[in-house]
C-alpha cells in the first residue's frame, strides 16, 4: 500500500510536484504500471545523481579554498606571531 509518506520521501529527493503527481497517478493504476513507475524513478535517480555530483564538486572547491586560507593564516601567524 502506497502512503503519502512515500510522496513526501520523493519530494525530499527533489522530485518536482508534477513528477510526484505522475507517480501517484501511475500508482493508482496498480501492477499494470510498475514498468512506468520504474522508468520514472530511474529518470529521477539520474537527475539526483547529477545534482549530487555537482554538489560534490562545489564542496571540493570550498574545501580547497578553506585549505588555502588556512595556509595563509598559518603563514601570517608564523611570520609575525599569533594575532587575536
Amino acid at each position: 500500500m502506497w502512503r503519502p509518506s512515500g510522496l513526501l520521501r520523493l519530494r525530499t529527493t527533489g522530485m518536482p510536484i508534477q513528477g510526484m503527481l505522475a507517480f501517484a497517478e501511475l500508482r493508482r493504476g496498480g501492477n499494470d504500471t510498475v514498468r512506468e513507475r520504474l522508468e520514472l524513478l530511474r529518470r529521477h535517480q539520474a537527475q539526483v545523481s547529477r545534482r549530487y555530483e555537482a554538489v560534490m564538486r562545489s564542496l571540493d572547491a570550498i574545501d580547497n579554498k578553506i585549505a588555502h586560507y588556512e595556509r595563509l593564516v598559518e603563514e601570517r601567524d608564523g611570520d609575525s606571531g599569533r594575532r587575536a
